[in-house]
């Protein structure tokens, strides 16, 4: 997942054949293995996402309607299943990270695969379901811990200043964000610098931002 937070091409070329039958099999070992105990990320989603890091190498997959499509509907067909919980708070917290999760995945869809800009109107619709579910959670080290990754990915769409404020404010409400020398703090700097930069240059952002801020922030 670093390549997807950071702008950085995966060390490795994968060769990813997304089907059903695999999507079953990562449904049910989902509850006890892979990053939804530690990131809340489903492990279906972290699928999809290697797929289009995979389509993204591949020629003329960006211009492919109907393979675009067919990804929109596998991302809104996800059906993450919620381990046991007696409370309803954190229940309804679970669901918030994942229904973000579903939405940093489609803008990562739109401005990787399809190279769209913030301004894209798909991307704008999405970026307003994405902070509809953030402004309807409340507050607070969890959720906002695992927030945190999925709102780099919806930072980088962010154009309003409201939306950009609540995610600066929601990521620095937690340690591992407001932390100077920490990766969460650098995430931080980096979206500052995305939105400095596109601000200057009157512009919406495109993914390759991301990568440009992860050298001007970490040198890496």
């Amino acid at each position: 997942m670093g390549s997807v937070t950071n702008g950085r091409p995966t060390y490795f070329k994968y060769e990813v054949a997304y089907s059903v039958e695999l999507y079953n099999r990562m449904s049910q070992l989902q509850e006890d293995h892979g990053l939804q105990w530690l990131h809340g990320l489903p492990d279906q989603f972290i699928m999809i996402f290697a797929w289009i890091n995979s389509l993204h190498e591949t020629p003329g997959a960006n211009v492919d309607i109907e393979l675009v499509t067919r990804i929109e509907m596998e991302i809104n067909q996800v059906e993450v299943i919620l381990g046991p919980s007696g409370d309803p708070a954190l229940k309804i917290g679970r669901t918030a990270v994942h229904e973000c999760w579903r939405m940093a995945l489609l803008i990562y869809l739109y401005m990787v695969l399809c190279e769209a800009d913030a301004s894209d109107c798909r991307v704008v619709r999405t970026m307003k379901s994405f902070m509809r579910v953030v402004n309807r959670t409340k507050p607070g080290r969890i959720p906002d811990t695992y927030l945190a990754n999925p709102m780099i990915i919806a930072g980088v769409a962010a154009c309003k200043d409201r939306d950009r404020n609540i995610i600066r404010q929601r990521m620095l409400s937690v340690p591992e964000c407001s932390t100077p020398g920490t990766s969460g703090h650098d995430a931080v700097r980096m979206l500052e610098d995305i939105w400095m930069r596109t601000r200057s240059q009157e512009r919406a952002a495109v993914w390759v931002d991301l990568r440009i801020a992860c050298l001007n922030v970490t040198g890496v």
